[in-house]
């Protein structure tokens, strides 16, 4: 493969995986990607990278306040972007780990944490105990996963990520289960370890079993107070756009800014749009009103909001169903 075949595959699989910039921020009142696989993340990220007080998803902690917008502008993206990720994976890692040490006292599994390495978690468990504590590795992964899809207002969580791929179990500390780890110093080959998914540890738990239960002592304040909890919701997750809300959780997502995202071509958004506003004006007063509400919480530039005619046109049934299609 020449360099240029290599730069234009490069170029290629860019477009087809982050997209396209739409630098015309009159569209949507902003900058956006549009036509990739991962457009809609990338959108998403930047909105919270570039909000006035950035915070991650799931657990609100903030950006260092040298690299705020209002210290930054529009510099440094790549690092402000880098932080909404790196930052969530740390929410991520605190989030299990103390979800493992509550189960852990809560069970009475015998474990021991020991360390971390970038998307690995170790714990030092005896062999009584290995059944159940990689149970608990399952059961405290779903707890989190819920916890993040719950932030980002998506209320169903996908069995394909509920649970780990696998547990291994080994006795050595390597990267893969499977590994010989042959070396000059080491010509003895290391027997493998075993590595198990949530169906195999399922079948070893009976069913997923975490027994024996603990009782809880009113003495014993290493486990959760329930006192401090009550039965009213949980506090709404922190804004991360510049209007102070969510977009994702502010209402129902906007069609309209759903659908240009998809689109590969910047002159099928422009399409998108001409059409869309065409619509409104034939839409009924009730529904053009709610459908301008929607617009300006996505973004909608104020001065693009389509002005209602005083008397209702002969085809408004005729444009309403052709919306609707």
């Amino acid at each position: 493969m020449t360099e240029a075949e290599a730069r234009e595959k490069a170029e290629r699989l860019y477009i087809s995986t982050k997209g396209t910039n739409m630098r015309n921020t009159r569209l949507f009142g902003r900058a956006f990607w549009h036509g990739g696989t991962e457009s809609y993340m990338f959108n998403q990220l930047e909105q919270i990278a570039t909000a006035d007080d950035p915070r991650t998803p799931a657990l609100g902690c903030g950006i260092t306040e040298a690299l705020k917008k209002k210290v930054t502008g529009t510099r440094y993206m790549t690092s402000r972007v880098n932080w909404v990720v790196q930052s969530s994976g740390v929410d991520y890692l605190h989030l299990l780990l103390v979800s493992m040490t509550y189960l852990a006292r809560r069970y009475s599994i015998d474990i021991r944490f020991i360390i971390s390495v970038h998307d690995e978690i170790r714990y030092m468990v005896p062999e009584c105990d290995v059944a159940r504590a990689e149970l608990a590795l399952q059961v405290a992964n779903l707890w989190v996963r819920s916890l993040f899809s719950y932030r980002m207002g998506i209320e169903d969580l996908p069995q394909s990520v509920a649970f780990f791929s696998a547990v291994d179990i080994d006795t050595t500390l390597r990267k893969e289960v499977d590994m010989e780890c042959v070396t000059p110093t080491n010509p003895t080959p290391i027997p493998p370890g075993v590595s198990h998914t949530i169906v195999d540890t399922l079948a070893a738990t009976n069913g997923g079993q975490l027994e024996p239960f603990v009782e809880r002592l009113e003495t014993d304040f290493t486990l959760v107070d329930h006192s401090l909890y009550s039965a009213t919701p949980p506090p709404p997750p922190p804004a991360v756009g510049p209007s102070g809300k969510s977009p994702l959780l502010a209402g129902e997502p906007d069609s309209v800014w759903l659908s240009a995202q998809m689109l590969e071509r910047s002159k099928d958004i422009s399409k998108l749009l001409a059409d869309t506003k065409r619509a409104a004006v034939t839409m009924p007063r009730s529904t053009t009103s709610k459908a301008t509400s929607s617009s300006r919480s996505s973004g909608y530039s104020e001065s693009k909001r389509v002005v209602m005619p005083k008397k209702k046109p002969r085809n408004v049934v005729a444009a309403a169903a052709a919306s609707t299609s």
